[in-house]
């Protein structure tokens, strides 16, 4: 390397810039067709940290079209309406024209005016108020359950999202009762089987749970599921969408999948492996048998014995596969240096680097438990070599300490 100028460098017998396409960084490192060469190395110039030329990167908002930066906003005025006026009825927000009527519950009426958890952003309606606002659709008459939703305000009020006659304490039919709402002294006609507010009777509260036939409970129970009375058959759980059977996707509880190479069996998640559940759950293999990828296969003879359930005959040896240094996984499978067989939380076994699993070109360094997983070519500390390290002032370029003015 030429120690006067680190922008060139002797790249097969030739001065070369190490700033172009064909050698960007290091020598024969090309450039894709397009691309430019920038401190970073290769970039996409239609891309917004780089639009056009390196370093120039699209702000406010701006994504990088065709090598220019467009679209964006830095004030209000810069919103304008398809005529070229500025719109009052938008806001630039964090570099970009929102609708103040829009129903963004991150900028609901102004930039980053969050609706809170229970709330819902809503165009205003009715009297006065301007562009959208956070509104609790359960007891909002304008926005009864859903935006824009209005009850007959003469008549009605809003209770648990739905529109419900008022009432004095004498005009209410069936088994409806006359209670508060909620609503400052407003009354109405609710049903307390199922009313949150007023559930078995006036007054009485739910909070965070629901009113079922009277009563307040959870609807994350098998007896409620998601909703009330909905209960569960016998060998499901109850999820936030309902009612659920083991399978692959949810495999004794909710979202908790099966990796590839596993099946699912009253909630547990097994590999191709297991003697009682071979193939199928249930499938218990006989005697003198052996769970091998999801097969049932006679005990082979390993040498002079017979190797037990879950072991695998390597070199006429009975060897477990998920802790074998020299057989890890499968037979032959030797780990590198320093790394251990070990399973991981996937059943899958893997050579560990203490507690990391390295890439393709990684070795493993240092001493249990400071190990990690470094790459020879490039890393100051194990340049060539665990251990070997370049010092200060230095870099490590293809396994060799190259030192700042040498």
């Amino acid at each position: 390397m030429n120690s006067s100028d680190t922008s060139r460098d002797c790249c097969n017998g030739t001065c070369a810039d190490l700033h172009t396409t064909e050698n960007c960084l290091y020598c024969g490192d090309k450039c894709l067709s397009g691309y430019i060469c920038c401190k970073d190395g290769c970039q996409n110039p239609q891309g917004d940290t780089n639009c056009k030329y390196c370093g120039n990167t699209c702000r406010n908002g701006q994504k990088c079209s065709y090598g220019q930066c467009v679209g964006g906003c830095i004030k209000d005025s810069d919103c304008k309406t398809p005529g070229g006026y500025t719109d009052t009825t938008s806001a630039c927000c964090n570099g970009k024209c929102k609708d103040l009527f829009d129903t963004d519950p991150n900028n609901c009426g102004g930039c980053d005016i969050r609706c809170t958890t229970g709330s819902t952003c809503c165009p205003h309606v009715g009297f006065g108020g301007f562009g959208s606002s956070c509104i609790d659709t359960t007891s909002d008459a304008w926005n009864c359950g859903s935006c824009g939703h209005k009850c007959d305000i003469s008549m009605e009020t809003c209770v648990s999202g739905i529109c419900v006659k008022k009432c004095s304490s004498s005009n209410c039919s069936g088994s409806s009762r006359c209670c508060k709402t909620g609503n400052g002294s407003e009354k109405a006609c609710v049903d307390p089987q199922s009313e949150p507010k007023n559930c078995g009777d006036c007054g009485i509260k739910c909070g965070t749970q629901s009113c079922c036939f009277g009563q307040c409970v959870d609807l994350n129970t098998t007896d409620n599921c998601s909703k009330c009375g909905n209960s569960c058959g016998e060998g499901q759980f109850c999820c936030s969408w309902g009612c659920q059977d083991n399978n692959f996707k949810n495999c004794g509880a909710c979202g908790r999948s099966c990796s590839v190479g596993q099946i699912c069996c009253y909630g547990s998640r097994l590999d191709g492996y297991d003697d009682n559940n071979c193939g199928g759950c249930g499938i218990v293999c006989p005697t003198g048998t052996t769970c091998e990828g999801f097969r049932c296969v006679p005990n082979a003879r390993c040498g002079d014995k017979t190797c037990n359930s879950g072991e695998t005959c390597c070199d006429n040896v009975c060897t477990n596969t998920q802790n074998s240094d020299s057989n890890c996984g499968s037979c032959g499978n030797v780990c590198p240096t320093n790394t251990h067989c070990e399973l991981g939380q996937d059943n899958i076994p893997r050579c560990m680097c203490g507690a990391y699993f390295c890439s393709s070109g990684q070795s493993c360094c240092g001493d249990s438990p400071k190990q990690t997983c470094a790459d020879t070519n490039s890393d100051v500390h194990n340049c060539g070599k665990c251990g070997n390290d370049c010092g200060e002032d230095a870099s490590c370029i293809n396994g060799i300490c190259v030192y700042n003015g040498y």
